[in-house]
Order: structure tokens, then C-alpha cells, then sequence
């Protein structure tokens, strides 16, 4: 792992969404040691999302190619980021690691879980469609002190819809 490839064992950690997933994984593994950790609208605990992801994907290349027949490329560009903001998708900034990102999303972290034993705040928006409530409810059950705050009506970009009150929380959970 590059932390410890560079002695560096951080006190607290963030990690949204596909960051999130890394760190629940780090953590289930005992390969990282944070006093805290926050997730937010994090992946990795649902099967469906995985399935979800892989049909987004194909409908991602389907639609580059049918676009590629008919709009200059300035279009294309255009386009395609406004299909991954309309599905919230992480997919979009994967860029030459596209092959690393599918494998990885493709496994379902359920079943670790469990074995984190640091305190975790989940942060969460009600109407998140690329991580859903489910799933952080599933963790609020499974991590063993775990912390849910969810915003209602914000998506899987809580952060980015609310940022002065995520960060409030965070600055709260890390005293």
C-alpha cells in the first residue's frame, strides 16, 4: 500500500465514494490505522451498484460510439459529462485507469465490514442514486460505532451540495 510504502499512518481519513471503498477495504484488512474515518456516499457494499455500474458502462460505450457518428468532437465531450452527472457517476474521472476502476467495483466488501473496529462517521444524501441509503444504513449497522448523518435531498455529491455543513460535521467528529 503507498502509505506504507512512505511510513505515513494517518490520524483521520476521508474518502468519498470510490475513496471510500479503498479505505473500507484498507481498514477491513488491517492495513490502515486511523484514529477516525469519515465516509461519504461511499461504494463497495452492494452488489446491484456493481451490476448498475457495468450496464452504465456499457451504455456508456453504446452512446460514445452513436455520438461519435453524429456530433464534432466538442459535442462529445459535452455529452458524455452530462451523462455521468445525470447518473452520479464516479466513472467520469476514472480516465486511463478505466480497466483497474471496473475490476475493483465488481467486488462486493459486505462481508469485511464487519472487522472495522475504528470509529466512522458515514455522511450521506437521501437521494443518492450511485450509492444508495441502503447501503449506508447497511454499514451504520455493520461497523460497530459507526456515526449516519444523512442530508435529506442531496445526491451522491453531499460534499460538493453542502459543503460548509459536511465539513462542520467532520471538524466535530474529529475532536
Amino acid at each position: 500500500m503507498f502509505l506504507e510504502k512512505i511510513n505515513v499512518q494517518p490520524e483521520y481519513i476521508v474518502g468519498h465514494s470510490f475513496g471510500g471503498r479503498i479505505i473500507l477495504k484498507a481498514l477491513a484488512q488491517k492495513k490502515l490505522f486511523p484514529k477516525k474515518v469519515v465516509l461519504i456516499a461511499s461504494a463497495g457494499v452492494t452488489k446491484a451498484n456493481a451490476t448498475r455500474n457495468g450496464l452504465l458502462f456499457l451504455l456508456a460505450k453504446l452512446g460514445k460510439f452513436v455520438v461519435g457518428l453524429f456530433l464534432l468532437p466538442s459535442f462529445q465531450k459535452k455529452i458524455k459529462q452530462r451523462f455521468y452527472n445525470l447518473v452520479q457517476s464516479d466513472y467520469s474521472t476514472a480516465g486511463v485507469l478505466t480497466g483497474t476502476y471496473l475490476n475493483i467495483i465488481k467486488e462486493d466488501l459486505s462481508g469485511l465490514v464487519k472487522d472495522i473496529t475504528v470509529p466512522v462517521l458515514l455522511i450521506w444524501g437521501s437521494d443518492d442514486k450511485a450509492t444508495p441509503l441502503s447501503d449506508a444504513n447497511f454499514l451504520a449497522r455493520e461497523i460497530q460505532g459507526s456515526k449516519l448523518e444523512v442530508f435529506e435531498g442531496k445526491t451522491h455529491f453531499v460534499h460538493k451540495e453542502e459543503p460548509e455543513a459536511v465539513l462542520g460535521l467532520i471538524k466535530e467528529f474529529c475532536r
